[in-house]
């Protein structure tokens, strides 16, 4: 019989008297409303497997009492499945369902399930710590989902929080607490044997398993380290996987073995090591492949979870360049034991017929090979095709920038193929298009291989858009162009890309790069309006194509003034333009940036809607830019990020700077006959506010529930939320809280489309019709 680290994991987070208090009542809530302590609820899910520890000894120390929900069983997740908003969401977070409607016939009072935005960085050459966005959003899924106020009289609480920043912490646990009567002077005692205890339960996880550990891998013995989240260790979640190994002798450890092992290895990965649970697999993998090779690794992957389909390739190239296996599990509410013993029994056999002696190799890992170099500025820089009426105009700044930029042919068919063959089938659908553009454009022979660069954007923030940049290196490399440099396109700060010798002159291009946007937004506006009722066939986009180009000679001339008149001129023109007099049914098109605003990524179904008379609204693009002067504010209010003088001073410059500007394009918009007002970015935050919590940044963020909002508001109820199959963001600001839109917004008929390489058309057209009619 092995030893199963999964069972001692448990014991030391979970067992901790959870009926008890040990606070006194008259320094926390019970001298203040006369009663008994209060009893808090908390579900045994997700993140609670690393901070339940932390958030127990809070709340006791503070005078109340904690019950814990029980263990998973078949039957808890049954009773809460009926709750779920989405199919292909990963299984622990279905299992979260069962567990809130298991406390609420526990005789709590409160339930207790914070949004915890990001982990404490454990890594230094880790470039984040972030939660997924189904880690850190659930609570605002469920608090949709299952009202526990409204249906069963129990208050929800979920604060949002950061174990990044203890000063933040300390922050918002306090703000939470004192809203229940917590005295300042309990609170700080509290919350510094919280800390305390955090870490101690920390230290004896890690250290209990090393030393085991350690002397396995020198006895020899079999050892495999069974890699996954913190909440894996839910024996239904890894479906009893580290009892069958350790009934087969081997001896399972958890990856928190490797935990305060710092080796520097992420700086050489071509994948952001940017949330903290899988940073924790990608340590466990370098860790393994430089040990003996009986030691191995185990990859628990739950269906669904949109982080592992990155990091799975990554994994498996740093084991493989140690001749190591790596094997994943997957999971999911099936459960499949005969299967599990199968693969196990199959590796464990495998390894037996290994020769040792020659089995260890250094375990260093090679990442992308090609950087950006000063001689590559010469070069001419691949820009994926993105939207209509934004990437004409690409180029232009480029060339204002000093770089030759050239756009790659739209997506068809053959291109989208083509990443099926090179890159990794689970990642999100809009990063499978841009690498079979990428790749079907340098197969094709129309460029020089040796005198290009690719280029790709990057958001930084929760979502897989960050990590789009390691998908395209790594379909880059299999497709044998490692050579060809990539180039990250951003804003703000470049993660896991070496290109210093890339210079972007923002004061030159900025005035004119966002009246471009703002141009582009209007043009899409004035032709989507205009296309279903033109009298002749054509008319819409003959006009449009000839405003893109007016566009891009302004924009090469680098003047804003030009940009401004020909768009006077397209007001007028559109105007002119001979129509249908009839009115035609709005539907608002939201969603995924990439699905929504580009036309292969859609499927193609704003021709569609167009095909059946339905005017089709897009929300504008400067909104998704916009939203950074409202998330700048919250993430310093919950501590995701500090503040700044420098900053304090310099964001309402800049906000006034771009609201002139977005001012002055609405004044000459006004005039055109079918203008659809724009509406101020903290007044959609106002109403996104009341269907979540604005920390939720991650894909379009809070945007979605503001454009449902806004839509509705304006009598525009028939809405389309496209998506790309299995995105995580949209599982928590989208489907995740459509019953709260539909509860504040009674006449909204919302539809959700998941988007994919498979996706049939008729499928899709049939759903649209049940909408439209």
């Amino acid at each position: 019989m092995g030893y199963n680290a999964f069972d001692d994991k448990n014991k030391i987070l979970f067992e901790r008297g959870h009926d008890n208090h040990t606070g006194e009542a008259t320094n926390g809530i019970g001298e203040i409303n006369g009663s008994a302590p209060l009893t808090i609820g908390i579900p045994r899910v997700l993140n609670m497997y690393e901070n339940y520890p932390f958030w127990h000894t809070l709340i006791v120390e503070c005078g109340m009492r904690v019950k814990l929900s029980p263990e998973s069983t078949g039957a808890l997740y049954q009773k809460g499945v009926g709750s779920v908003m989405s199919d292909n969401i990963c299984f622990p977070a279905k299992l979260v369902h069962g567990h809130i409607l298991a406390l609420t016939d526990m005789s709590v009072d409160r339930i207790f399930y914070p949004m915890v935005i990001k982990e404490e960085k454990e890594f230094d050459s880790t470039a984040n710590s972030f939660n997924c966005p189904i880690v850190s959003g659930y609570p605002d899924v469920i608090r949709s989902a299952i009202d526990t106020e409204e249906q069963y009289g129990i208050p929800f609480d979920k604060p949002v929080v950061t174990f990044s920043d203890d000063k933040a912490l300390k922050k918002g646990c306090y703000q939470y607490l004192a809203s229940l009567g917590v005295k300042a002077s309990v609170f700080d005692k509290a919350f510094q044997k919280a800390i305390k205890v955090r870490e101690e339960t920390k230290h004896i996880i890690q250290t209990e398993q090393k030393k085991l550990f350690d002397k396995a891998v020198e006895e020899n013995k079999p050892v495999f380290v069974v890699a996954g989240r913190p909440y894996h260790a839910d024996p239904l979640v890894h479906q009893k996987t580290a009892q069958i190994l350790a009934d087969m002798g081997v001896d399972v450890f958890t990856e928190d073995v490797f935990c305060n092992t710092e080796n520097g290895e992420f700086s050489k990965l071509n994948v952001i090591a940017q949330w903290s649970y899988p940073n924790r697999v990608l340590q466990a993998a370098t860790e393994v492949a430089k040990l003996p090779h009986n030691v191995q690794l185990v990859q628990l992957n739950s269906f669904g979870c949109g982080p592992d389909s990155f990091f799975m390739d990554e994994t498996s190239d740093i084991l493989k360049q140690a001749d190591k296996n790596h094997t994943i599990l997957r999971i999911d509410e099936i459960a499949s034991p005969g299967s599990v013993r199968l693969r196990m029994r199959s590796l464990i056999e495998s390894i037996k017929l290994i020769d040792h002696d020659n089995a260890i190799k250094s375990g260093s890992f090679s990442g992308y090979p090609a950087i950006y170099k000063k001689e590559d500025r010469r070069k001419t820089i691949l820009a994926p095709w993105f939207a209509d009426f934004i990437s004409p105009f690409i180029p232009a700044i480029g060339e204002l920038a000093g770089y030759k930029i050239v756009n790659l042919p739209r997506t068809n068919s053959k291109s989208a193929g083509k990443s099926l063959i090179y890159g990794h089938n689970e990642v999100c659908y809009p990063s499978t298009l841009v690498l079979g553009d990428i790749i079907a454009a340098l197969q094709s022979g129309s460029y020089d291989v040796n005198d290009v660069v690719v280029a790709i954007t990057q958001t930084g923030g929760q979502c897989r858009a960050t990590n789009y940049v390691a998908q395209i290196k790594a379909g880059l490399k299999r497709a044998g162009f490692s050579q060809i440099p990539v180039l990250i396109m951003s804003s703000g700060k470049v993660y896991q890309n070496e290109q210093s010798a890339f210079k972007i002159p923002v004061l030159k291009i900025i005035k004119i790069g966002i009246y471009a946007i703002l141009y582009g937004d209007a043009l899409q506006a004035m032709y989507s309006s205009s296309l279903l009722r033109e009298s002749e066939a054509g008319a819409s986009k003959c006009l449009f194509d000839k405003c893109i180009g007016e566009g891009i000679e302004a924009i090469r001339k680098n003047d804003h003034n030009a940009l401004l008149g020909s768009l006077e001129r397209a007001v007028e023109d559109y105007n002119r333009l001979a129509i249908q007099d009839r009115e035609f049914t709005k539907v608002g098109l939201i969603g995924e940036i990439y699905a929504k605003y580009n036309q292969y990524g859609q499927a193609h179904i704003s021709e569609w809607l167009r095909s059946q008379k339905m005017e089709v609204l897009t929300p504008p693009f400067i909104d998704f830019i916009m939203q950074y002067f409202v998330n700048s504010e919250v993430n310093v209010e919950n501590g995701v990020k500090r503040g700044g003088a420098l900053k304090h001073y310099l964001k309402p410059l800049t906000l006034k700077y771009m609201n002139d500007k977005i001012a002055r394009v609405e004044k000459i918009m006004e005039n055109y006959r079918f203008h659809y007002p724009a509406e101020s970015v903290f007044t959609q935050a106002e109403y996104a506010s009341e269907i979540l919590d604005l920390s939720n940044q991650f894909g379009e963020g809070w945007n979605i529930a503001a454009e449902v909002a806004s839509y509705s508001r304006n009598g525009i109820n028939k809405i389309v939320c496209v998506q790309p199959f299995g995105c995580i963001a949209n599982h928590v600001v989208a489907k995740g809280v459509e019953n709260r839109m539909k509860k504040l917004y009674p006449a909204v008929n919302l539809l959700y489309l998941d988007i994919d390489s498979s996706i049939a058309q008729v499928n899709l057209q049939n759903r649209l019709h049940f909408l439209i009619n």
